[in-house]
């Protein structure tokens, strides 16, 4: 998986828990409010490769009332751990 692909997977993971824990919800009601199965959540909880499509972040980030996550520009994965590419 290259870094690009790498860092939006992040960006989902910290976004889906990060809002899991301001929103005080488990996956399973989260899903439920949102209309997507839960399998979803946690599919993209456990893995490192799966993020669920727009159509369902939308659904989410509606459901949860906040902001879908910034993917537009994703800071590659080895800078988000702190390394240096010149390194």
């Amino acid at each position: 998986m290259d870094d690009h692909r790498l860092a939006i997977v992040h960006i989902v993971r910290v976004w889906l828990r990060t809002a899991l824990q301001a929103r005080d919800l488990s996956a399973e009601v989260w899903a439920h409010r949102a209309g997507v199965a839960p399998k979803v959540l946690t599919d993209c909880l456990a893995q490192d490769s799966y993020v669920p499509n727009m159509r369902v972040l939308t659904k989410l980030a509606e459901a949860a009332d906040l902001p879908l996550p910034d993917l537009e520009q994703p800071t590659p994965l080895r800078l988000i751990k702190g390394d240096r590419a010149d390194a």
